[in-house]
């Protein structure tokens, strides 16, 4: 229903003469962040691990071990799942399908596990012998050599 007597809602038109209109209307402001990289001084003092001197090779490797884990456990759900989906396919196309498709469904299963586990080992290297890895062979070095001089003739 329709009232005839309401007036229909006409647009505010403002003009630039109009003062006391504008001074209720807000602003919009865009900022812009530029794409450049952000300095190293803003990437050390936001989002860094602090560590304890004598611990920080200690978190770094539970740190590393906690990325194979996760590794790991991805790639046998990804098999699994892998699985699940051509064993219903198997059991929807023929009668005991499931078990007809049994060795061809897990080989498949067990490729893609495979195929998602294929860093693992690549993860395990970076963990054993980490970047800072020669570093701490020179300083080991060095302090067996500064050992050796006391025995030396």
């Amino acid at each position: 229903m329709t009232d005839k007597s309401a007036k229909p809602i006409k647009p505010l038109v403002l003009d630039r003469s109009q003062v006391e209109p504008r001074s209720r209307l807000k602003p919009i402001v865009l900022e812009y962040h530029s794409r450049r990289a952000k300095s190293s001084a803003d990437q050390e003092t936001v989002g860094r691990e602090r560590y304890s001197a004598g611990l920080a090779d200690l978190q770094r490797a539970e740190v590393d071990l906690l990325r194979v884990t996760r590794r790991a456990a991805s790639a046998i759900a990804h098999g699994i799942d892998t699985y699940d989906r051509e064993r219903r396919r198997s059991a929807q196309e023929k009668v005991d399908g499931a078990i007809e498709d049994f060795p061809h469904n897990t080989a498949k299963a067990l490729s893609d596990s495979l195929r998602e586990a294929a860093d693992l080992p690549l993860d395990i290297a970076e963990a054993v012998a980490p970047k800072n890895y020669r570093k701490r062979v020179r300083r080991g070095l060095r302090n067996a050599s500064s050992v050796l001089r006391v025995f030396r003739m």
